[in-house]
């Protein structure tokens, strides 16, 4: 009873590489997945709705978008990161030209805000928050 050796590894060898091609594959997916800006758009929009649709008039709310800027600059993104419009109920996040993710809130509050040093700095005044 003789074992062929050369036949065993030569298994194993192919195995380890299938199973290194698969794992690297599945790390590629994963980290470009997770680097691609209109995840992050997405993400943060509806974050700051849901924070101005859970506000009561008179509140204020800073939000850290550091990320959003360093994606932004990494991205080679000059324009407006974060845009809230009024009229629209409408909050607006881009990262790269020609992309963003707009989502609306869902009140009739105004909202007065401002970006100052990559924090968002939002007040809600008046409006039906029912």
């Amino acid at each position: 009873m003789g074992w062929n050796k050369k036949a065993n590894l030569k298994e194993v060898v192919i195995y380890v590489l299938l199973a290194l091609a698969v794992f690297s594959l599945g790390y590629v997916f994963v980290e470009w997945k997770g680097g691609q800006s209109s995840f992050y758009e997405e993400v943060y929009a509806k974050k700051i709705v849901l924070s101005i649709d859970k506000a009561k008039p008179g509140s204020e709310i800073d939000y850290d978008v550091s990320e959003l800027y360093r994606r932004a600059k990494k991205s080679g993104f000059k324009g407006k990161v974060v845009v809230i419009d009024n009229n629209e109920n409408r909050v607006r996040v881009q990262l790269v030209d020609g992309g963003g993710y707009d989502f609306n809130y869902f009140n009739s509050a105004d909202i007065v805000w401002e970006l100052k040093d990559e924090t968002l700095k939002m007040k809600v005044v008046g409006g039906d928050l029912g």
